[in-house]
């Protein structure tokens, strides 16, 4: 038994209240009538199902009625008219005929169940006084079973659905004035006492259920006389999963569907999941999971129905139902067989087919949702036959047909999560149906899933679309990274290709070569080390799996050119694995080897852009290795290299896919040249890396890849100019990238990288505008960023990088409240940072990024502490800071040096100063600081009791020059861009050791004068 809603029905209009017969104007010929009104139930379903519109309905029924043609019916007009072609009828007339069976055939009934305002707007062209009268007896339909009533304080509507057990009447609650849903006992059950009891069983065990995902129920009740009970729920106006699955794919066929619908039908599978994780920890499992029991509302509601044949875990009975495999009959598989079948034969597992009743437990559920999923990716049910029985046969022995056989567009992760939940034995199916849910979410947040270990070239690629712009000020200086993953991800594309072809051209020689890339692409496919976040020591494992592979065909094909350059690719991904394991010597090995193998191919290419496509992406990767392991000179070289071979190549030049390289090689080198404090040819290179890549995504609008590219290239020169003091010209390239991704973000209205994309550089543009003391802005603009991201964590809590990401935007609002000088503001928010970057760590304690942001977030807080004058506090925050940086920040040595000036422990502070400042420093920010610090150290020795008045003396001027230095460094880099900095420092208590030193006097003096 179930209940049907239709999708949009207000329900409010009960339509031909008997058959009808020939028209009062005497009209020529006498219309059947069951011909008229299945005709009308045919043209509202149509309607309701959107395969025509109100217009066109309403055209066609005066048109229909004009030709007075008893043999045409209302389906053939609108085929006649072009409103409808011949497969969207045959879906229309499938849809009627369900409608039917649901009413037992009763046409009349059927199209009172649906029949809305809508309905009756199109049918209202209908000039006829016969069809007029009955539309004017909306609320007077006769009822099928019983007259009008009332039961209590409900007044009894229309029938809205029939099952084996009880039917459903739409009510009104009189006391409360609202719509309900009342469910009785059929009348040919009434004076059944086992029914009764297995109706108030269904009752209870869906009012302990107090989920969103279940419907609740008012109140449980028997009637005047006493006997029959009845109880009522809330009313769901909406449509089946079923109705919207089958829905998608019949608009899929033409065309007409798009990924956004079937995003919205996974993730209301989601929903049902939930529910049903919810009800197996209230130990209630349901037996009779189906899309047709699932309800999508017309305002989001995801509410599973039909708890008739659920069962409280421990309870041995089962009222009147018996396996289903002794006493099955041949009635239709889809629906439920109340009193013979345990759930619906087609959805049902196999240890209910075996009418194993004892064995059906939760698992058997999730098998269930697995039926479900299926149905959602094909548009059928897992099994189909003629008979019951047939369909019993199959669920018990045959494994249901591949959803990639019957809808080839099917992602390979979803198919297999489906497969493993319709697993014959309950243990190789999902553990819960949370794991289930889990996993598709995954799958919607574009995360591996736990039941199919995919590629390496798609984990990969997923890894560089993550790891974008990351945080804003300090953390900016990251993004640059980006570029050297994306080159890894190009290459790793194009090996795969390359391994296909030259596994086919082997294929005909010897059967060494299927058996080892069979060996090679099994494992990437199958092993379950995929499912480990850290995939480095897998990948080199499957490279070398490749590389034996290439190195066996090379022996006995030495002169096959475009063998060597598939050997050179797998070199080149190898060398890019060892170089993530920090194996330089082996990365180094690999690289010059590749690198040898394509120059040579380029010297005898004449000319080809493939071959020095090739020969720039190894060049790239091996550069960059230099460049990491602190040999820029070689990495220079190398970079030079391949941009000269390019520039001398017309080919090159005019290629697209050479000109993307040689844009990530301009970045790359950019890149090592601000690290090595080489910024202004950094700037320049990255001025030419983006001058390409505008180029790329002007000439070429339709490739999102371009100006996906092109947003990481004008962050990266964001992040230049912003770190060196020009905030404000900086500005502009982030307007700009904030542009594109929210076009991308509009595009693609619901994907989860894009918004994502969207929340980093807008989190960079937040920081911009810190920098230029925009703070209104910069709070908007944060909180903008906040707000995608908390959405993100909600709907994907799966997602690691997701709350990392939020966690940064919590920290950025804490940063800027600090810097306005709201510390007490600002720690809170730095606390949630703490908060979502704990829960991160906990389930990933070596996770890189979030150790990073929380050193960064500590910093800020034993800032805040700092500013609060709480600098005992600040120390402890500051050690926790230095523990978890790995990258050696001299920043975070510098904010130490201070707090422990201000605690007036000169000594140490100045020896924390003094190895910060023999670092290479190009942030005035930083500068700053490290000048406050020995000013401070300046005033601790000052007072120090324990020396000598004259090395006191000597102390704290040596400590003020170092400070005024400092300042002067930090002025040259930009810090004292702004009126607001040159006003702050001479009443900065941080430097009022320097108030009476004339220098200190002419230095400000100095600043002011360039301001005016």
């Amino acid at each position: 038994m179930r209940i049907l809603f239709v999708r949009d029905a207000r329900v409010a209009l009960a339509l031909l209240g008997r058959e009808v017969g020939g028209s009062e104007r005497g009209v020529e010929s006498v219309r059947k009538p069951v011909d008229v009104t299945r005709s009308l139930l045919f043209g509202a379903v149509a309607l309701l199902s959107s395969r025509v519109d109100e217009a066109r309905l309403s055209k066609a029924c005066a048109a229909w009625l004009a030709r007075k043609d008893v043999n045409q019916a209302l389906a053939d007009v609108l085929v006649a008219g072009g409103s409808l072609d011949a497969a969207s009828r045959r879906a229309v007339e499938d849809l009627v005929e369900r409608r039917l069976a649901e009413f037992g055939g009763d046409a009349r009934a059927a199209l009172a169940s649906i029949a809305d305002e809508s309905v009756r707007r199109s049918f209202s062209s209908i000039d006829d006084a016969e069809i007029r009268r009955l539309l004017g007896e909306i609320g007077q339909l006769a009822t099928i079973d019983r007259l009008h009533g009332t039961i209590e304080r409900y007044s009894i509507g229309r029938l809205h659905a029939k099952g084996g057990l009880g039917q459903i009447w739409l009510a009104r609650d009189v006391d409360l004035d609202r719509d309900v849903a009342l469910k009785e006992i059929r009348p040919e059950h009434a004076d059944d006492p086992r029914r009764w009891g297995r109706f108030l069983k269904e009752a209870r065990l869906t009012g302990r259920l107090d989920h969103p995902g279940v419907v609740p129920i008012y109140e449980v009740a028997r009637k005047a006389d006493g006997r029959q009970p009845f109880y009522t729920m809330r009313f769901v106006r909406g449509r089946t999963l079923s109705e919207a699955s089958r829905a998608y794919h019949q608009k899929y066929a033409p065309g007409e569907a798009d990924a956004l619908e079937m995003q919205s039908l996974l993730t209301a599978f989601i929903g049902v999941a939930n529910t049903l994780a919810f009800a197996h920890a209230k130990g209630v499992i349901h037996r009779d999971l189906k899309g047709e029991n699932v309800i999508l509302g017309d305002y989001g509601e995801v509410i599973v129905l039909d708890w008739g044949l659920a069962k409280a875990l421990g309870d041995s009975t089962d009222g009147d139902v018996v396996a289903p495999a002794e006493s099955a009959v041949d009635s239709a598989p889809e629906r439920t067989e109340e009193g013979d079948v345990i759930g619906t034969p087609a959805f049902m597992s196999p240890e209910q087919a075996e009418g194993r009743i004892a064995d059906v437990d939760a698992q058997s559920d999730v098998y269930g949702l697995g039926a479900i999923l299926y149905e959602i990716l094909t548009g059928q049910p897992p099994f189909r036959g003629g008979s019951t029985i047939e369909v019993l046969r199959q669920v018990q022995r045959e494994a249901p047909i591949a959803p990639r056989a019957l809808r080839p567009e099917t992602r390979p992760a979803l198919e297999a999560i489906c497969q493993k939940a319709l697993a014959k034995k309950k243990g190789d199916r999902y553990a819960s149906a949370s794991d289930l849910a889990k996993d598709v979410q995954r799958f919607l947040a574009d995360e591996p899933v736990a039941a199919y270990p995919e590629p390496l070239t798609k984990r990969l690629g997923r890894w560089a679309r993550r790891h974008r712009t990351l945080v804003a000020s300090a953390a900016m200086l990251l993004v640059t990274a980006v570029v050297a993953l994306s080159v890894g991800l190009e290459i790793v594309a194009g090996k795969q290709r390359q391994i296909e072809q030259a596994r086919a051209r082997a294929e005909k020689n010897f059967g060494l070569a299927r058996d080892s890339v069979d060996k090679y692409l099994t494992r990437v496919a199958w092993s379950p080390e995929l499912q480990a976040h850290g995939l480095e020591p897998l990948r080199r494992q499957l490279l070398g799996t490749a590389r034996e592979f290439y190195e066996e065909f090379l022996r006995e094909r030495s002169n096959d050119t475009s063998l060597n350059r598939d050997f050179a690719s797998a070199l080149v991904n190898l060398g890019l694995i060892d170089r993530q394991m920090v194996d330089a010597a082996q990365a180094e090995s690999s690289y010059q080897k590749a690198l040898d193998i394509y120059s040579r191919i380029l010297e005898t290419s004449k000319g080809s852009a493939s071959a020095m496509l090739d020969f720039l992406l190894a060049a790239n990767n091996f550069a960059l290795l230099y460049s990491e392991t602190s040999r820029p000179e070689q990495g220079e070289a190398l970079f030079r290299r391949a941009l000269d071979a390019a520039a001398a190549s017309p080919v090159a030049r005019a290629d697209e896919g050479c000109l993307a390289q040689i844009a990530n090689l301009h970045d790359n080198l950019a890149t090592m040249y601000v690290r090595i404090g080489r910024g202004p040819e950094g700037e320049t290179a990255h001025q030419d890396g983006l001058a390409i890549r505008r180029k790329l995504a002007t000439d070429h609008p339709e490739n999102e890849d371009y100006r996906n590219a092109l947003v990481k290239s004008l962050n990266n020169l964001a992040a230049r100019f912003a770190t060196t003091g020009r905030a404000a010209d900086a500005e502009p390239l982030l307007r700009e990238a904030v542009a594109i991704d929210e076009r991308f973000v509009k595009d693609h209205p619901g994907m989860p990288e894009y918004e994502n994309d969207l929340a980093a550089t807008d989190n960079n543009l937040g920081g911009v505008y810190t920098l230029l003391g925009r703070l209104d802005d910069a709070r908007r603009t944060h909180r903008k960023a906040l707000a995608l991201r908390d959405k993100l964590v909600r709907e994907h809590p799966v997602v690691l990088d997701y709350g990392i990401s939020l966690a940064g935007s919590y920290c950025n609002l804490g940063e800027l409240e600090c810097r306005e000088g709201e510390p007490a503001a600002g720690l809170e928010w730095l606390g949630k940072a703490i908060d979502a970057l704990r829960g991160v760590l906990e389930k990933e304690p070596k996770h890189a990024i979030a150790i990073y942001y929380s050193s960064y977030t500590e910093s800020w807080i034993a800032r805040g502490l700092g500013q609060l004058g709480r600098n005992a506090e600040a120390l402890a925050h500051w050690d926790r800071a230095i523990e978890l940086d790995a990258r050696d920040d001299p920043a975070i040595r510098i904010g130490k040096a201070l707090t422990l000036a201000r605690l007036g422990d000169h000594s140490k502070a100045l020896a924390l100063a003094s190895e910060a400042a023999s670092k290479l420093l190009t942030s005035g920010e930083d500068l700053y600081a490290l000048a406050a610090a020995y000013a401070q150290s300046a005033r601790a020795v000052a007072v120090d009791d324990t020396r000598p008045e004259t090395e006191r003396r000597a102390l704290a001027d040596d400590h003020a020059a170092h400070a005024l230095q400092a300042l002067r460094k930090a002025a040259a880099a930009g810090y004292f861009a702004s009126d607001s900095t040159v006003e702050k420092t001479p009443h900065d208590p941080d430097f009022a050791a320097l108030s009476e030193r004339a220098d200190f006097r002419d230095f400000l003096a100095e600043l002011r004068k360039k301001k005016s």
